[in-house]
């Protein structure tokens, strides 16, 4: 008998081994049946409401593709200006140094024509991210360099790329007004010699007065930024800039004299589209009584729902939340009985949250946790919709949802989530200042914004930016004003045509824009 013991031991332990992988096999299928898998089921549930969504897959087939390396050199094309649209206006700085690896402008000591409602000169938060004094060399670099919207002028005269440049301001916003429309200064700028103790680089600037030099240091971050003297030869002077501030019409009345803007000067042609205008784009909220505190709230549920990791599924899931808006519209339950009424209740948001996890896994977009916390969160987000009214509901899908910022930024990071699109300015609380422009203005701004380009010379490179997701440019007026300014870049440019525009794959709603995006 003792001989046998061992087999029998052998035996008993390969029944449970057995066993053992055949129960986890089935666990796992179940599982992942379940959980990870459309049900065919599932999707006749959703057609009704949620099809649509589905869709949008095709709209990659209009999207142009996105610049594999724009830092390859390739062969110029003297032809064609290159006009290039972007959301946020730091995402320039890509194509801008795409275009000077191109050949089709110089590494160094470009002017830069900017035309703008905000002035975008302010110091990056991290000087360390910018190369120093010199020019990017990789796709990496610039992308450290995207750290803020309204710092990427900066960076671009520290590493040489521009030496010049001219800022046409709006003459809406009375917070700009100049003497006589015109400032103009030079800027020197340099690196701190006396490093501290951890050898970090820092940047000083100096301004000359009767031959005198002044130098400051910027110390602190940009919320707590301060400047201290330090002594000039502390300074080691390494960009000069040229820097001029003018309304519209000190622009025209420059560019009519001759020796001005040279012809033979490298230019690039920068466009914000707020230029036209800058508004509050959480007022549609605000109008049907979504106020600041209900907003927060909202937000904070959201980025714990929906992580969206690029632009196009940040696309798939507005239009998701587009129809769950719709969803509740017009919705309440039928029976007077309370407690039959708080169960229908109960039983709709149910469906609901069956449907939207079902077309959240069809259009692959990210959650921001496994099923049942997804579900719960979900679920105190759909109780707070059953109690808003339709016009509420309306708004909501209106303003939308979409990313915190560009997915090209130096600190994006997919698993902050979701935000409502409401831009990130408040009325009376922010220093922009707001202005809607009726559509009499607009058409006049652009007559006058043809009068400047017709009097500049041929670009090398023009750049747009749409700023729409930080809420500046007027959505209602959007497809107006881009018309407008693209016809307006064709009609006084020989080189623009309507095949030299290109149009980035981060642009908020695609490109054909936020506005109406869900009757394109």
């Amino acid at each position: 008998m003792s001989r046998l013991t061992p087999y029998r031991v052998f035996e008993v332990t390969v029944f449970f081994c057995v066993v053992w992988t055949f129960l986890t096999t089935l666990c796992w299928t179940w599982f992942l049946w379940t959980d990870h898998m459309v049900k065919s089921s599932d999707i006749s549930t959703v057609q009704e409401y949620w099809e649509p969504v589905v869709r949008l897959e095709s709209d990659l087939l209009f999207e142009p593709l996105r610049l594999q390396n724009p830092l390859t050199r390739v062969s110029p094309r003297p032809k064609v200006t290159p006009v290039y649209i972007v959301e946020e206006h730091h995402e320039v700085l890509t194509y801008w140094y795409n275009a000077a690896n191109r050949g089709l402008l110089p590494t160094q000591n470009n002017t830069l024509f900017h035309i703008d409602a905000h002035q975008d000169g302010a110091s990056p938060e991290n000087w360390q991210a910018v190369p120093f004094f010199r020019f990017p060399v990789s796709e990496h670099e610039i992308r450290l360099m995207m750290q803020q919207n309204d710092a990427f002028i900066f960076e671009s005269v520290i590493t040489g790329f521009i030496n010049r440049w001219i800022y046409v301001f709006s003459s809406w916003d009375p917070e700009q007004k100049l003497e006589d429309d015109y400032l103009i200064y030079t800027k020197y700028i340099g690196a701190y010699t006396m490093a501290s103790e951890n050898k970090t680089n820092a940047i000083c600037e100096c301004d000359f007065e009767e031959e005198q030099r002044y130098c400051m240091l910027q110390i602190g971050d940009r919320e707590s930024q301060q400047s201290i003297e330090i002594p000039p030869d502390h300074c080691d002077i390494k960009r000069i800039v040229k820097t001029e501030y003018m309304s519209e019409q000190k622009a025209i009345e420059l560019l009519k004299t001759t020796d001005w803007l040279s012809p033979t000067e490298n230019l690039v042609l920068d466009i914000d589209e707020d230029f036209y205008g800058c508004e509050a784009s959480c007022m549609p909220l605000y109008d049907v009584g979504i106020l600041e505190p209900e907003i927060q709230m909202l937000k904070g549920l959201i980025a714990r729902i929906f992580c969206p990791m690029n632009t196009l599924q940040e696309r798939k899931l507005d239009q998701i939340f587009y129809r769950l808006t719709q969803r509740f519209i017009g919705w309440k339950p039928n029976n007077q009985n309370k407690t039959k009424f708080l169960q229908e209740k109960k039983e709709f948001i149910e469906i609901v949250i069956k449907e939207v996890e079902t077309v959240v896994d069809m259009n692959k977009v990210q959650k921001c946790h496994r099923n049942t916390l997804f579900r719960a969160y979900l679920r105190m987000l759909l109780k707070k919709f059953e109690k808003y009214t339709d016009d509420q509901l309306r708004a909501l899908g209106e303003v939308g949802l979409c990313l915190g910022g560009t997915p090209k930024a130096a600190e994006f990071e997919y698993q902050r989530g979701a935000r409502i699109c409401d831009g990130y300015n408040r009325p009376n609380e922010s220093m922009v200042y707001f202005h809607t422009p009726t559509v009499q203005e607009i058409i006049d701004r652009t007559i006058q914004l043809g009068e400047i380009l017709q009097l500049l010379p041929e670009p090398d490179v023009v750049t747009i930016c749409r700023s729409m997701r930080d809420g500046y440019t007027p959505r209602k007026f959007f497809h107006k004003i881009e018309h407008d300014v693209l016809k307006l870049l064709e009609d006084n440019f020989e080189k623009v045509t309507n095949d030299s525009v290109h149009y980035d794959n981060d642009l908020l709603g695609g490109r054909y824009g936020w506005p109406d995006r869900h009757e394109v």
